[in-house]
């Protein structure tokens, strides 16, 4: 666990079956008066919180084996509940803004569930249901929420079902030949202001496995598709995680600005490449204006 702020409060009971793998949380605080709380009831479980701002709330319940919860929070205020009973059960929340609440409950009867929620803005809803027969094929459902003030509703009953919802998603998200006409040049290059020869645009690799590999081709392709050339440089690593799976993390310079837990599906990794592209981007902006506001003074 590690905390850097003040008020921050973090709560985490864990157990198991004696002599099972036993369960995994972390927990990242980096701000003022951000609340988390984790439940494990099972094996091999895995969850991570990681709160950027101040004001946060994060409950994370996992009754079942295998179940694997990833909550981002960046900004103030949000709001994240996940429930995951059952086994293998998957969910990723990503909240980036102000005022964004999102509930998840997965499996109370069945298993093999997954659910993935973006919220890139504020004040946006999401409400997840998903339940199927134990052994039957879990569903699958995704939300992109990009903008303010988006409400979505997901309810999955049965088996197999599989769901996308984009609100908004055009004016911000980076998808293929769309981003291009959206993103601008972070790095405005002015030759009268620099001596010798600046490089930019650069993507280093530390990866452990294929995935990561993969993860890192599908990121970099997207960061010189969309012509990015930050003028600090990316890494892309992979750590390892306790149980069977690893981790992603994204950096421009020293900074972490987005991480995942891997999963062997292709439409996962681009989708998670879409969402390293955006926070890597939106880093940069941050960078550009508060070297404007330096210049200024």
């Amino acid at each position: 666990m590690s905390q850097n702020g003040n008020n921050n409060s973090s709560t985490s009971f864990q157990d198991n079956f004696f002599g099972n793998p036993g369960n995994t949380s972390t927990v990242s605080q980096d701000g003022n008066d951000n609340g988390s709380n984790m439940t494990q009831l099972g094996d091999d479980n895995l969850s991570s919180v990681d709160q950027d701002g101040n004001d946060n709330d994060s409950v994370v319940l996992q009754e079942g084996d295998e179940n694997i919860s990833d909550v981002k929070q960046d900004g103030n205020n949000n709001s994240s509940d996940v429930d995951q009973w059952g086994d293998r059960n998957n969910s990723d929340v990503d909240q980036l803004g102000d005022n964004n609440t999102a509930t998840l409950d997965q499996g109370y009867f069945g298993a093999d569930n997954t659910s993935t929620v973006l919220q890139d803005g504020d004040g946006n809803s999401s409400d997840t249901f998903q339940d199927n027969f134990y052994g039957n094929p879990g569903n699958m459902s995704t939300v992109d929420q990009i903008g303010n003030d988006n409400v979505s509703i997901v309810s999955q009953l049965g088996d197999n079902n599989q769901l996308v919802i984009k609100q908004n998603v055009l004016k911000k998200l980076s998808k293929k030949a769309k981003v291009k006409s959206k993103l601008k040049k972070v790095s405005d290059q002015d030759d009268s202001k620099k001596d010798g020869v600046e490089i930019v645009g650069i993507v280093v690799e530390d990866t452990l496995t294929k995935l990561g590999r993969d993860f890192y081709s599908i990121f970099n392709n997207l960061y010189v598709f969309n012509e990015i050339n930050g003028s600090e440089v990316v890494k892309i690593k992979e750590v390892f995680a306790l149980g069977r799976n690893t981790k992603m993390e994204v950096y421009v310079g020293e900074k972490k600005v987005f991480n995942f837990f891997m999963k062997p599906q292709k439409e996962y990794l681009t989708k998670m490449g879409d969402y390293a592209l955006i926070r890597v981007f939106k880093h940069f902006q941050s960078l550009k204006r508060l070297e404007q506001m330096i210049e200024q003074y």
